[in-house]
């Protein structure tokens, strides 16, 4: 992809998606997610957090060409060759690790080490693996929209979005009961088509007007039968989030860090928290009711997590969203625990006091 950008316009958009993503008949266009109506608030690179396993989803993403996303995708494909030796799922696993050093994420050094040295077991435990995703997680926080320093002329800030979970442009279909119709333009893992094309029964219309040369004008895809409205899809996304914040799908879903969204989730209002919005108490959970689960970095579901090589102070055209309501909010001077906030541990005196040690650390997937 990247020899294919390299000689492509600059601000080429592309919406990236692996063979066992389709199409879904939905009610919603990628506008919402290209920032269409808002070209002053588009990001450079965009993804989404995985409704049931919290990782953020590699299988799809969109990236706007520019030397800042030619260098994450090259830094992305170089960990064929620096990868644990044990399971670590591929390339999804590869992106928690190189989000959290290219947006230079305090912390991001013991997320490190369980990558490279804690993960050996094979597929049979991903426990290992897990254990590393929610540590990344517990890092980076909430989805959110991140500036990340850039060596680019002319350019000093790139932004990396990620939207929430079940917010994004794709769901996976089985979660859905492979309905198409609503909220998510596109279903992924969808694995064997000719297998699930029974589930979706789809079909395809040929428009009888047809163009100067003789072709029809339109073919549009439809599946009859199994189609649900947005509302639908809500109901039942809320409904599965309230089954699985608390007791996960999957034991090893359990050591990831989840945060509750149950006010926006099903009504699809959620989006990702602006640069400088603290996260305001909202609910961190991991664990299960019946068992706890503990990870070597500090959790910051109380304030906004801190960046070497970075910026979280926001700008006048951005707007913070809180992804409990989805609406805007204003940064507090507090965070939820009653103590200030001193933004110069988290600006420019952050990245001074790391040392340059720190600052390459975060900057080695930029170069």
């Amino acid at each position: 992809m990247k020899s294919y950008l390299v000689q492509e316009a600059e601000h080429l958009t592309l919406v990236v998606m692996d063979a066992d993503t389709i199409g879904a008949v939905s009610e919603e266009s990628l506008d919402l997610w290209l920032r269409t109506a808002e070209p002053e608030r588009e990001e450079d690179i965009v993804f989404y957090e995985r409704f049931t396993s919290h990782e953020v989803q590699s299988d799809t993403f969109i990236i706007r060409n520019s030397k800042f996303a030619r260098q994450f995708l090259d830094s992305w494909a170089n960990f064929e060759f620096h990868h644990p030796t044990g399971w670590s799922n591929g390339a999804r696993g590869a992106l928690q690790m190189l989000l959290l050093t290219t947006i230079g994420l305090k912390n991001a050094e013991k997320c490190a080490g369980i990558y490279h040295t804690k993960i050996a077991a094979d597929e049979t435990n991903k426990l290992p693996y897990y254990n590393f995703v929610g540590c990344a997680k517990k890092v980076m926080g909430p989805a959110r929209v991140w500036k990340v320093a850039t060596n680019e002329p002319n350019f000093r800030w790139r932004k990396i979005a990620i939207w929430p979970r079940f917010n994004g442009w794709a769901v996976d279909g089985y979660l859905v009961k492979y309905f198409t119709g609503g909220y998510h333009p596109f279903h992924h893992w969808v694995g064997n088509f000719t297998k699930h094309n029974e589930e979706y029964n789809f079909g395809f219309k040929v428009s009888d007007a047809l163009d100067a040369e003789g072709n029809p004008r339109h073919v549009r895809c439809h599946a009859s039968g199994h189609r649900k409205n947005a509302e639908w899809h809500g109901e039942l996304g809320a409904k599965l989030d309230a089954e699985f914040i608390r007791t996960p799908e999957k034991p090893e879903y359990a050591l990831v860090p989840r945060w509750q969204y149950t006010k926006c989730l099903g009504n699809f209002t959620c989006g990702p928290m602006g640069t400088g919005g603290p996260v305001n108490g909202l609910p961190f959970i991991y664990g299960t009711p019946d068992q706890s689960t503990k990870h070597y970095t500090p959790p910051y579901h109380h304030g906004v997590p801190a960046q070497w090589v970075g910026d979280t102070s926001g700008s006048k055209d951005e707007i913070e969203i809180n992804p409990i309501t989805g609406h805007p909010i204003q940064p507090e001077k507090g965070s939820g625990s009653g103590k200030k906030m001193s933004k110069k541990k988290i600006g420019k005196k952050g990245h001074k006091k790391g040392g340059l040690h720190h600052a390459i650390g975060a900057m080695h997937a930029m170069h």
